[in-house]
């Protein structure tokens, strides 16, 4: 085994791990009666998982590029590393904008009740706009390998 699978190995589980979490936060936990407290509990013990399994996404992808150069890379994995970026970016704007805004509305309590609600529904959106892109990065690197 090589570096190249282990590269392979480490962002599909990275992957798997990450967007997988998002499909069950929405899927499996967006229909239940969680308190916004229960929210934030459960958001806080999924992003130590999530910036990891993106750091194992993030550098995987640039060790299989700059190993196979750009110039070379297929344009899937090109347009792949951009739906990629725009993943992370939005996950990143999810942590420092909604999800500071649900942490200070629980932090002022039951006044701030309709914000928390509002700042859960805000991590929503952004939660449906990562799996959308991570719909067409998945796309980008199947059926991009073809063009």
């Amino acid at each position: 085994m090589g570096l190249r699978h282990l590269a392979l190995f480490l962002h599909l589980t990275g992957v798997v791990f990450w967007v997988g979490g998002i499909v069950f936060i929405r899927a499996c936990l967006a229909s239940s009666a969680l308190t916004g407290a229960q929210w934030a509990r459960t958001l806080a013990r999924f992003f130590p998982l999530a910036w990891v399994s993106i750091a194992f996404i993030t550098l995987s992808g640039a060790f299989a590029l700059l190993d196979t150069g750009h110039a070379r890379a297929p344009l899937g994995w090109l347009l792949m590393a951009v739906t990629g970026s725009l993943m992370i970016a939005v996950f990143i704007s999810l942590r420092l904008g909604p999800w500071r805004d649900l942490l200070a509305a629980l932090a002022a309590g039951a006044p701030a009740r309709a914000r928390a609600e509002a700042a859960l529904r805000n991590i929503g959106r952004y939660l449906d706009i990562v799996l959308a892109l991570a719909a067409l990065t998945a796309t980008a690197a199947t059926f991009g390998l073809g063009l």
